[in-house]
């Protein structure tokens, strides 16, 4: 019987604690949002697109990107770089 007493006292200080970590953690899921819908400088930019350089496979704003024959790129160099490559 005092093996049994001992295991629930355990199991309830492990969901006691379970519930005060949760109340005390820090909300993650707002910084997350937070940094998603920021650039470098700040400035929100929840409108613009991210599209993927073909060179690198960076990911880039379509603010900041350089299109050509329908293909994205992050730099001029890389737009060089890919067009050469693929005679075009």
């Amino acid at each position: 019987m005092g093996i049994i007493r001992i295991l629930l006292v355990i199991a309830a200080i492990w969901v006691v604690w379970r519930l005060v970590s949760k109340v005390f953690a820090p909300p993650t899921s707002t910084k997350q949002n937070d940094a998603s819908n920021t650039t470098h400088g700040g400035a929100q930019t929840s409108d613009s697109k991210m599209l993927r350089c073909e060179q690198c496979g960076v990911h880039v704003p379509d603010t900041e990107v350089f299109t050509a024959k329908g293909h994205h790129f992050c730099s001029a160099e890389h737009q060089g770089r890919w067009l050469e490559d693929h005679n075009v």
